[in-house]
């Protein structure tokens, strides 16, 4: 006979063992502070400014390119800087230079989708920092579309956060 206490004992058993495989993931890894992440966000908003200055001038240069072109190149570095960058090599340019690297929560090994890498941006987008402030409320530093996406942001190996 089957119960609703078995029922919940198997349920609870179930919850600790995927528990005890999530801390044996990301055992000794290492994740980066709110402060190590906006760093390579700043980063990131430096080099697409500069990058925006270079097409600009070369727009300028070439002149007569159609407004409409000009749009879709700056709105397409906007909103697949990051996307394809994550998607392909585990991190922006921003990212690389403070040995960040995104991968699958499920399989930190793995690059994250190209789907997972544009949800990820448009709710990082849509939230700004809102988003961030979930890294306060979990022990990996997860933001919140890290969590929606199925994502988490560690550090390359032999490389840590400095101890406080």
């Amino acid at each position: 006979e089957y119960n609703i206490s078995d029922a919940l004992n198997e349920e609870n058993q179930n919850i600790l063992q995927k528990k005890n495989n999530e801390n044996e993931r990301f055992a000794g890894v290492q994740f980066p502070s709110l402060t190590k992440r906006i760093q390579a966000l700043f980063a990131d908003t430096v080099i697409l400014l500069l990058v925006f200055w270079g097409v600009s001038y070369l727009f300028k240069i070439i002149e007569n390119v159609h407004p409409l072109f000009r749009a879709f190149v700056f709105l397409f570095m906007i909103f697949l800087y990051e996307p394809i960058l994550i998607s392909l090599f585990k991190g922006t340019i921003g990212h690389q230079l403070l040995n960040l690297k995104i991968t699958k929560f499920n399989d930190p090994e793995k690059r994250i989708t190209f789907f997972s890498a544009s949800l990820r941006f448009l709710i990082k987008w849509l939230l700004g920092w809102i988003s961030f402030l979930f890294i306060f409320s979990n022990n990996k530093n997860r933001a919140f579309h890290d969590i929606l996406s199925n994502s988490i942001v560690t550090f390359y190996e032999n490389t840590e956060e400095p101890k406080k």
